[in-house]
């Protein structure tokens, strides 16, 4: 898609053009829809209840002891170390609007494993023909982790009136990636998307600018399309995607670790996930859960497995880190994490290791 975007609400006084997405401010940390006393409307007949943003920082309760450990942005505040921005844009033919969510580490010491999440509840037609005869389709594929910046995961559910469980998901800070109410299986619809933001390092700044459309556009490889059963309602439809950028420090196995320090940069083993918390019991710069090399000859060969395979019979680590996920016990775990190594014939990757 190729626009013109028009900061703020400057695409509501454009002489002579009908706005297909109208707009009155946001509140004060982006929240919007009648529910926060916002009007935002979309084509001929969407108007939206709520639109709303979570952030999951892994490993940290954020959202002042309600259910879930994600911060809600209309309701809890972020820790003091992450500073966040909301600016809102409309494309110059007013068919899409552009919410972009700034967050940016100003602490000196990376950040948990970041998520973003944001959900859009809007109804078609409510005062012809209710609410409940609506229904979701997803098009295109997800992204694939904080590497790239399309969403990670979704959902199309009713918004919790009923049966639906999106909002819970978001408080979890993790999308179900289901869709509730496909054509056939109408309600209430509510859309959410997830993206992967990883690690933020010291002065690490991300955005990701999500993209509400009233004519069709789309934003990456991925996006949600709200739809009513009623004829009469057809001509309007309401579709939601985006995309991430910025520069989050990489940790590509989502441990807490970022790969720049990471004994194991492919095999989490740090305070956000896995086992053996960047153990390395030889020393060797390679943590025990992607260190194969237990003859320490550089290499991971059948000279290996003949050390393993009398610890895995006997249970028991001889000494050379065998037990390599630190349970005490030389099990099919610590197999499983051998096996990676062995055919690829070395250990690691390891940041500590060049």
């Amino acid at each position: 898609m190729r626009a013109v975007w028009m900061s703020g609400l400057a695409a509501l006084v454009v002489a002579g053009m009908a706005a297909a997405i109208t707009l009155s401010p946001f509140g004060p940390a982006g929240e919007g829809g009648s529910q926060h006393g916002q009007t935002f409307t979309i084509g001929a007949a969407g108007e939206v209840f709520e639109i709303d943003g979570f952030v999951h920082l892994q490993g940290l309760d954020l959202n002042a002891g309600a259910a879930g450990q994600a911060a809600q942005l209309s309701r809890d505040t972020l820790p003091g170390s992450l500073a966040y921005t909301f600016t809102p844009f409309q494309s110059q033919d007013l068919t899409d609007a552009r919410l972009d969510y700034t967050f940016t580490n100003v602490g000196g010491s990376p950040l948990p494993f970041a998520r973003f999440l944001v959900v859009l509840d809007a109804d078609i037609d409510r005062d012809l023909n209710g609410f409940a005869n609506e229904s979701g389709v997803t098009l295109g594929t997800l992204g694939s982790g904080a590497g790239d910046p399309d969403p990670d995961g979704f959902e199309i559910d009713e918004p919790g009136l009923v049966f639906g469980d999106v909002f819970q998901n978001l408080a979890a800070g993790g999308l179900d990636d289901t869709n509730a109410l496909p054509p056939g299986a109408e309600d209430d619809v509510a859309l959410a998307l997830e993206f992967a933001l990883g690690v933020l390092g010291p002065g690490d700044a991300v955005t990701v600018a999500v993209l509400i459309s009233e004519d069709g556009d789309t934003s990456g490889s991925f996006a949600l399309r709200h739809a009513d059963a009623d004829p009469a309602s057809s001509a309007t439809q309401i579709t939601l995607s985006g995309q991430a950028s910025g520069s989050p420090v990489a940790d590509s196995d989502g441990d807490g670790v970022l790969d720049a320090q990471d004994n194991c940069i492919l095999v989490p083993n740090g305070p956000a996930g896995g086992p053996a918390n960047q153990v390395d019991s030889d020393a060797d710069g390679f943590g025990n859960v992607c260190d194969c090399d237990f003859d320490q000859d550089g290499f991971c060969g059948i000279a290996d497995f003949n050390v393993f395979l009398p610890d895995f019979q006997a249970s028991t680590d001889g000494g050379t880190g065998t037990d390599m996920d630190s349970d005490g016990f030389v099990a099919i775990s610590d197999f499983n994490l051998f096996l990676p190594g062995f055919v690829s014939s070395e250990p690691g990757p390891s940041a500590l290791v060049p």
